[in-house]
């Protein structure tokens, strides 16, 4: 006698199923194998669904087990810096899991929709890439960014950027899928249509990472010196170290330090309370230790300029030459909703007001830059990014493309997030977009787990979490003799999503013309 399975406990196993896998992949950059079969449970859930309004349910319930997990800091994130306590912090850090839930939901009915017309095995993987490329979330995140460890998975991002790969990873769920229901998939046009392209992708990859590893060795090297503080977070506006000043901080002492082991450019991340461009004592003693240093400097502090009666501020990242002079500056461009501005009621003051009240001094209310920046230092050149920039793949890849800058750097602080995995999943980031745009790239951290990230995707360095240090580096960078090239991608970033976007339209014609 067969017992029947409840239709819903069977749905619930796939969501927890996909949602949990995943997150692995998210959370874990080793079990990056996890990302090529997470979304098999959740497939195999479709199948059940007989609706549209179904299909969105089960998408949204996947969605938020998935996001509830992988995104599990967000309530850690609101505890530190609201002081609430856990079951207060999860129930707000609920809403924003159930926010970015309905990337799942609009997957579901997408690929519900066009699998009306037996084409599941293109359009899924369509709808994962368009959705999460562009979907708008406060942390934005690609499902490729967790294959950061899977080396010859990431060459060809170098022509269709982190977007190629989450099509690949989509393909790859929706063949295992299809042989699990027993679709006879194997021999379809379609589905060699399918392999080809998924062979050609690793293959490239192949060939690809042994071309990088040997130009590689044969690039010159610029010794980048990176500075560790591993400041704490704290609402109120923290002061110098024991035994440090506003003029003399704890970053100052750990560049002289890197500066004395022979560093030829020094990094600060991202912090909270230089004063640079508010207090013209710091700016003087900041000149002047840098200027007997003989090194540039790269920091990050708050700018602010007045324009009238505004007082507009700015995230500011600034470049001290080795005579002691303020090269250059970037204002950052992409700022975090909530904590730098506030979208749709920039100019309400009376609605900054009340989030101001509930944000305390997290929000910032910042203005955004107007324009990428080239830093020159020395031989080389950098092009600065601040924080999450990093995770936006064309917005960096069109920066590289008006600077061709022959370093990437990037500031960072973590600290608000205490001991999770968001540190990793931001270095993650950051490799790829060194693949994207076959760039070196700097992470710089405050509490830790920043590095170096090749070109070719390796990772010179991982910086211990709550170590104040200071770190050396080797970091290749191509010489004059090379050409500084731009990839496919850096030059045309759009390119694949626009062809996407098109096909995912006259895929879904053809299914209500087939319904």
């Amino acid at each position: 006698m067969t017992k029947h399975v409840s239709p819903w406990l069977t749905s619930a196993v796939a969501a927890l199923g996909c949602a949990s896998l995943s997150a692995a992949s998210a959370l874990f950059p080793k079990f990056y194998l996890l990302g090529w079969i997470a979304f098999v449970p959740f497939l195999l859930g479709l199948q059940r669904c007989h609706s549209a309004k179904q299909a969105y349910g089960f998408g949204l319930f996947t969605g938020l087990l998935a996001f509830g997990l992988s995104n599990y800091w967000m309530a850690e994130f609101i505890r530190l810096f609201k002081g609430y306590s856990l079951v207060h912090s999860i129930s707000l850090a609920s809403l924003y899991w159930l926010y970015c839930a309905q990337i799942f939901g609009i997957i579901a009915v997408l690929t519900h929709y066009g699998r009306r017309a037996n084409a599941v095995l293109w359009v899924f993987p369509t709808v994962l890439a368009l959705v999460f490329a562009f979907y708008p979330t406060l942390f934005p995140w690609q499902l490729g960014n967790a294959q950061s460890e899977f080396l010859v998975a990431l060459q060809a991002i170098e022509i269709t950027g982190v977007s190629g790969l989450d099509f690949m990873l989509g393909i790859v769920n929706v063949l295992v899928a299809q042989a699990l229901i027993g679709r006879p998939v194997f021999f379809q046009r379609s589905a060699l249509a399918a392999y080809a392209l998924v062979a050609a992708w690793f293959v490239y990859g192949v060939f690809s990472l042994a071309y990088w590893d040997n130009a590689l060795a044969r690039w010159e090297t610029y010794k980048v010196g990176l500075v560790q503080p591993d400041e704490p977070p704290t609402i109120d506006i923290p002061g110098p170290r024991p035994g440090f000043t506003l003029s003399y901080p704890l970053e100052m002492d750990l560049t002289e330090q890197l500066v004395s082991s022979g560093a030829d450019l020094v990094i600060w991340p991202e912090l909270r309370n230089k004063q640079y461009y508010t207090r013209p004592f710091v700016k003087a003693a900041y000149l002047r230790q840098v200027s007997e240093l003989a090194t540039p400097l790269l920091f990050q502090s708050t700018e602010q300029e007045e324009r009238g009666s505004q007082l507009r501020l700015f995230n500011t990242a600034t470049l001290i030459d080795g005579s002691g002079n303020q090269a250059a500056s970037y204002r950052k461009m992409k700022r975090i909703a909530m904590a730098e501005y506030l979208p749709l009621f920039s100019e309400s003051e009376a609605v900054k007001g009340q989030v101001r009240q509930f944000l305390g001094a997290f929000f910032g209310d910042f203005s955004a830059g107007q324009e990428p920046q080239r830093f020159e230092v020395g031989d080389a050149s950098i092009t600065p990014f601040v924080c999450y920039e990093i995770i936006f793949p064309t917005f960096v890849a069109a920066s590289v493309s008006a600077t061709g800058g022959d370093i990437l750097t990037v500031q960072s602080n973590n600290s608000w997030f205490g001991d999770t995995r968001v540190p990793y999943q931001h270095m993650a980031a950051s490799v790829l977009r060194s693949v994207e745009n076959r760039r070196p790239l700097v992470h710089v951290m405050n509490n830790g787990l920043g590095g170096v990230a090749l070109p070719n995707g390796r990772i010179l360095l991982r910086t211990p979490q709550h170590q104040i240090a200071g770190y050396l580096l080797d970091v290749p960078y191509r010489g004059h003799e090379e050409k500084r090239s731009l990839t496919f991608y850096s030059r045309f970033p759009h390119w694949l999503l626009t062809l996407l976007g098109l096909g995912l339209l006259l895929m879904l014609v053809r299914a209500r013309r087939s319904a």
